[in-house]
Order: C-alpha cells, then sequence, then structure tokens
C-alpha cells in the first residue's frame, strides 16, 4: 500500500469516527428555547430534548410552559403571566392559543 492510499484510509477513517462523536453541547439557554417548541408541539424538538435536556433544572420547563397555558385558559392575561413566569414564558404558545386564550381584549 503505498503512502496515497494509507493517508486516504486515516483521512476517511477521521471523518467517519469523528461524525459519530457528539463534541457541541447545547447550553441551557438553547434547551429552554428546545423545551419550549417541544410544548408547542413543533416536530422533532421532543427528542432532541429528551436526549440533551431532561436531566437539566431549567428556568423555562415544559412543566413551566404547562402552568403559565393553565393561567392563560383560565383567564390570566398575558402581562399577568409574563410577570408571573418571565418574559420568555410567552414563546410556550402558539398564535392560535394566543388568539384564542388571550385576544387584544383581554391583554391585561
Amino acid at each position: 500500500m503505498n503512502k496515497l492510499s494509507y493517508i486516504i484510509i486515516l483521512v476517511f477513517a477521521h471523518l467517519l469516527f469523528s461524525s459519530c462523536i457528539k463534541t457541541e453541547t447545547i447550553s441551557d439557554f438553547e434547551c429552554e428555547e428546545i423545551a419550549m417548541k417541544d410544548f408547542k408541539g413543533l416536530p422533532s424538538y421532543g427528542k432532541v430534548f429528551k436526549e440533551n435536556c431532561m436531566e437539566r433544572d431549567l428556568v423555562y420547563s415544559r412543566q413551566k410552559c404547562q402552568l403559565a397555558f393553565n393561567d392563560l385558559i383560565y383567564g390570566k392575561g398575558l402581562v399577568e403571566i409574563k410577570k408571573t413566569y418571565g418574559e420568555r414564558i410567552i414563546n410556550c404558545f402558539n398564535e392560535r392559543e394566543l388568539e384564542k386564550y388571550a385576544p387584544p381584549t383581554k391583554l391585561k
């Protein structure tokens, strides 16, 4: 085997094995965004959340989204929900939910 073949095999092996090893970590902020998208029901975020974020203690978790959604359904306005849970909690809701449970006349 000549040197060129040996180098090509080494490069190929490196690319093959390095693609299998996940070196990138997901931050807590990204995990929170993933949790909120998963709560909205967006496809494929549940799997990413389970693989990378399940064991983390997040500020914006799926449980917090559920509590905020319950408050929204039971008549709390968005301003009060944001005060209770934080500004980013709005990312837990999709447009249809906001239109149905928090119409413009009910924003306070």
